[in-house]
């Protein structure tokens, strides 16, 4: 009996170290969760046993006045190993079993999801790697923005549609050939039922085993993933494989408050700080989306403020009066900050401000308040 533990004890190590091999990613995911309470008991018990096996071992050849030999030695030792085997081995189990952990479509991850007011794309509908900019709907509509669209529109309204045109230059797709456009989207078909579906597994199997370009299809899958509530370890195994986040795709990990993942794609060579269109940065297109002022702290603190008019025809300030009701209950913090940073008043801001009044009179209030110099003067009704 001595003779096959020993055995046991030799082999399994073996057995072990092929596998850690063979799995080596998937132990690496599991391993702060499981390792530690399940080699710290196992170590503790060990450590009894051993003691108490010597014991009797001794006990024994006491009253028999035999040596210990080599073979009860080893007997004994394995005692103290037995338990260590059996945690690895248990702990391959839990990993194996937990091969597809991360997160796949869970009940947890649907409350999450919902309380985040996530939309997923429907099956079959192409990509849109474009960030989406807000609009509230408002039922009370005003011609003074830009008198010469000739229409009745709101300040938001009006702003977005002279704005689509530089919003569009950022489409990863503008520059590829037909021939590109329609690889590309055969990719997306492939690769968009695994995202709705949260296979991040299948995901990086894909990469590895299935496609022609796998730096590229990286920075697809992890520009994407940004939309689906991806987890941490995906975007790190992909920025190893080269993929890389763009501007956009940071900004909306940023409005998730999610800044360790931010920092550590920063490490990666992800650059938060740099111009998106002429003159207009990360934090211009932040403006226009719900933003926290955690968010929007992290932001200011790491991100230039640029003061220029930029490529969408309005500077910081004037983004942010554009959508001052989105960030309605903070706008008026917002912008005393930016103010303090180096950002200018300007004749365009009070036309903005004269908007906001007809539309959004409390927001309006509220900012004049903080921020007087934005008030704008009754116009007079005398002939």
């Amino acid at each position: 009996m001595t003779m096959l533990f020993l055995l046991i004890s030799v082999l399994s190590p073996v057995l072990l170290l092929i596998l850690a091999m063979l799995f080596s990613e998937v132990i690496e995911h599991a391993m702060d969760t499981y390792t530690i309470i399940i080699f710290g008991c196992m170590g503790f018990f060990s450590f009894a046993g051993f003691k108490h096996r010597m014991k009797l071992l001794y006990k024994s050849l006491e009253k028999t006045g035999e040596k210990v030999t080599l073979v009860s030695k080893i007997g004994a030792y394995f005692i103290l190993f037995l338990p260590l085997i059996v945690a690895l081995n248990l702990t391959l189990v839990i990993v194996l079993n937990n091969d597809n952990s991360m997160p796949n479509g869970s009940d947890t991850d649907t409350v999450h999801e919902v309380k985040k007011n996530k939309i997923e794309p429907e099956k079959g509908k192409k990509l849109d790697f474009s960030n989406a900019i807000s609009s509230d709907d408002s039922s009370i509509k005003y011609e003074w923005f830009t008198p010469e669209l000739a229409k009745v529109a709101s300040m938001k309204e009006q702003f977005l549609e002279g704005a689509l045109a530089p919003i569009a230059l950022l489409d990863p797709r503008k520059d590829l050939s037909e021939s590109e456009l329609k690889k590309m989207q055969q990719t997306v078909d492939k690769l968009l039922p695994l995202l709705q579906e949260k296979k991040w597994s299948e995901l990086l199997h894909f990469i590895d085993f299935e496609t022609e370009t796998p730096i590229e299809t990286a920075s697809l899958i992890m520009n994407a993933a940004v939309h689906f509530d991806a987890p941490d370890e995906l975007y790190l195994k992909l920025a190893n494989k080269g993929g890389e986040l763009i501007s956009t795709s940071l900004l909306t990990l940023v409005q998730r408050d999610q800044f360790d993942i931010v920092l550590k794609m920063e490490n990666y060579g992800a650059i938060l700080n740099s111009e998106i269109l002429e003159n207009t940065n990360i934090l211009h297109f932040a403006m226009l989306t719900p933003l926290t002022p955690k968010s929007f702290d992290f932001l200011i603190n790491r991100v230039d403020l640029i003061d220029d008019v930029g490529q969408l025809g309005v500077d910081i300030i004037g983004l942010s009066i554009v959508n001052a009701n989105t960030n309605a209950n903070y706008i008026s913090h917002y912008l005393n900050r930016m103010i303090e940073q180096g950002a200018s008043i300007k004749p365009q801001h009070l036309l903005l401000m004269e908007g906001l009044k007809k539309e959004h009179e409390n927001v309006y209030n509220e900012i004049i308040e903080v921020i007087p110099e934005l008030i704008v003067e009754e116009k007079s009704s005398s002939s």
